[in-house]
């Protein structure tokens, strides 16, 4: 390989997956050299599909988050010497030829950020911008691309993130930094928001709530936001569930639970 070929590498967290959420890590193996796969899974599934000679299982034998697991694949990936990763959700849908796009894009060298993502496209609705890149303050983690070079010190996932807001958090961090962010329109990943939809806003599982509410709240305290913007957010959160969640009086629970978790310390899995 020569000196001028960046070394890429994929990062993908399970959780109890399906069938076609394996198929997805064999897929990958086939156009990254390294596969580093997070299993947070508390059920037996069988991994034999996954013995591969270019895919690492890393496990600590419970669920540790999404925020935990991204830090300990971008981490590896570094000391491996890889000069990018890759990061999926195991139900983020992004074919091959999106996927060469980008890593085309970034070895073509004409745009220099911390992370290139693709377009993300949550439903028939999305608007979908044509042709060439832009700059934005903000994406998803899954199908993010990292450049492992400006990882770590000032930018980092930060492991009290289980679910939700990592990245925000991470892309605060980049834009704090002065650095930026590269949105490839050309390449497209497929991703679902939220659990249902109803009448057109997706809906979530009670303990998505605990989560946002919670880990809303430590994120405005981490970059001394204060206490009334998550009040007030809060308020507001509650204003939404009641106009378009069912299940109101316990996903609203759910939000005073976070909140109070938060006060308390609590991180982690709730």
């Amino acid at each position: 390989m020569s000196e001028n070929t960046f070394k890429f590498s994929a990062g993908i967290t399970l959780f109890n997956p399906k069938l076609e959420e394996i198929n997805n890590v064999i897929k990958y193996a086939g156009v990254f050299e390294k596969v580093y796969v997070y299993d947070n899974s508390v059920e037996e599934y069988d991994r034999s599909s996954l013995n591969n000679s270019s895919v690492e299982i890393i496990s600590q034998g419970s669920n540790d988050g999404v925020g935990k697991a991204c830090r300990i694949m971008t981490e590896q990936a570094k000391k491996d010497q890889f000069d990018f990763i890759m990061l999926f959700d195991q139900d983020s849908k992004i074919d091959q030829d999106n996927i060469i796009r980008i890593i085309e894009f970034i070895e073509d060298r004409k745009v220099d950020a911390t992370i290139y993502c693709p377009q993300i496209v949550f439903d028939k609705k999305t608007d979908i911008v044509k042709g060439g890149y832009q700059f934005v303050d903000w994406c998803i983690t899954s199908g993010t691309v990292v450049k492992l070079k400006d990882y770590g010190e000032s930018i980092t996932f930060d492991d009290n993130y289980f679910i939700d807001r990592v990245d925000k958090d991470f892309c605060y961090q980049i834009i704090n930094d002065n650095k930026k962010i590269c949105q490839i329109n050309d390449a497209l990943l497929y991703q679902q928001l939220g659990e249902t939809s109803r009448n057109g806003y997706s809906t979530h599982q009670p303990f998505r709530h605990y989560y946002i509410a919670r880990n809303r709240a430590y994120f405005n305290q981490k970059y001394g936001k204060g206490e009334l913007l998550t009040m007030l957010q809060s308020f507001r959160h509650i204003c939404i569930i009641v106009k378009n969640e069912p299940q109101k009086i316990k996903k609203i629970k759910m939000v005073f639970k976070g909140l109070s978790d938060y006060k308390r310390g609590k991180m982690g899995h709730m």
